[in-house]
């Protein structure tokens, strides 16, 4: 870490320390390091640092900095993942997954998500090619004993094969469950649906196709 750190010209100090996280690839790990643009009271405004490193020679091979990125306040930011497989985009092309899980501490108004960012190395830097899509979600309202309903959205993504675009289509297959809190305190399903969306690929990163 300490080499890294010295590679971006980063302080120690100046690090988030409670969200860095790396991974080995097998040739290559990649980092995540935080670091703090602003902080007060219950809240950090930081900076994402991405790096890319050379397994052999410990050289880097891509970054991504980007200030003010980064927010964790009231719905805090718990927990930065990266996921050890990586997300195929086309045959020549893959991704890496962050995951980024967030939550407050409501009683009564009680939430979680948890998003994804891709990345692709290309010419020795990092681009963000998907930002903070939230695959997970849970909310609700209760209260605070065994009184409550809640809705949770899971969502899948799936590359539209057959495309002859260098980022093809993603289909988005969202099940919606509704929970209350029934007599005996335990959550039950009480309706599930299931919808579908696409992101598609525009300028820069995928959003929703319109």
């Amino acid at each position: 870490m300490t080499v890294v750190l010295n590679k971006l010209e980063i302080e120690k100090a100046d690090c988030f320390d409670q969200l860095i996280t790396h991974h080995d690839f097998g040739n290559e790990t990649l980092f995540v390091i935080p670091t703090i643009w602003e902080k007060g009271d219950g809240y950090a405004i930081l900076n994402s640092n991405i790096i890319l490193i050379n397994n052999k020679n410990h050289e880097i091979i891509g970054t991504f900095q980007k200030n003010n990125d980064l927010y964790t306040d009231a719905v805090r930011l718990d927990k930065i993942e990266i996921d050890s497989s990586l997300f195929r985009i086309n045959n020549a092309k893959s991704a890496y997954k962050l995951i980024f899980s967030y939550s407050n501490n409501s009683k009564p108004n009680p939430y979680y998500t948890v998003s994804m960012s891709l990345f692709i190395n290309e010419k020795d830097s990092l681009k963000r090619i998907l930002k903070d899509y939230k695959i997970e979600t849970m909310n609700g309202e209760t209260d605070t004993n065994c009184q409550g309903e809640f809705e949770k959205h899971t969502k899948q993504l799936q590359i539209i094969e057959n495309s002859n675009r260098e980022f093809p289509e993603i289909r988005v297959l969202d099940s919606i469950r509704n929970f209350k809190i029934s007599e005996n305190c335990e959550m039950e399903a009480v309706q599930t649906k299931l919808i579908t969306d696409t992101l598609r690929f525009q300028v820069k990163e995928y959003k929703y196709a319109m």
